[in-house]
C-alpha cells in the first residue's frame, strides 16, 4: 500500500459495469472520486471528513451534493444514511473471510499466477458463504 487509497479508488471505480452506489469512507470524499463514480452511473456515498464544517464554495458536484444530502439532511429518506450502514456489514464479511479460520490470510505455496490466485479466491469465498455462515 504505497498509494494513496483516492487514487488506487479512482482506477478501480471506473470498472463499474451498471449504474449503483459505490460506499467509502470519508477518505474518499473527494471531488474527483465522485466524478468518477459518476461518470460511469454510480452515486458515491462517503460521509464528509468534517460533517460540522461548511460546505466549501469550490466547485462541488451535483453528484457530492446529493451525497452530502443522503447522509446529513435529517428530512430526507434515511435511504443514504442505511445504505452507509451495509459497508460495516461489508467490512466484517472481509474481515472474517480474511482470517485464519476461513483461510484466505494467506495463499498457499501453489497458487502464484494469476489464474490460480482467482480460483483460490472464487472458492474461498463460495466456501465462506456456505459454510462460514
Amino acid at each position: 500500500m504505497n498509494r494513496a487509497e483516492q487514487a488506487v479508488a479512482l482506477e478501480l471505480i471506473p470498472h463499474a459495469t451498471r449504474p449503483g452506489y459505490t460506499l467509502g469512507d470519508s477518505v474518499y470524499d473527494t471531488q474527483a472520486c465522485h466524478d468518477a463514480a459518476a461518470a460511469c452511473g454510480q452515486q458515491l456515498i462517503a460521509p464528509r471528513k468534517d460533517p460540522a464544517g461548511s460546505i466549501s464554495t469550490r466547485a462541488n458536484s451535483p453528484q457530492r451534493m446529493h451525497a452530502i444530502a443522503m447522509l446529513e439532511t435529517p428530512t430526507a429518506s434515511r435511504f443514504g444514511v442505511e445504505m452507509y450502514k451495509k459497508r460495516t456489514l461489508i467490512e466484517r464479511v472481509f474481515s472474517v473471510m480474511t482470517s485464519a479460520t476461513v483461510g484466505m490470510d494467506s495463499l498457499p505455496p501453489w497458487v502464484r499466477t494469476l489464474r490460480r490466485v482467482r480460483q483460490w479466491v472464487d472458492a474461498m469465498v463460495v466456501f465462506y458463504l456456505v459454510f462460514a455462515k
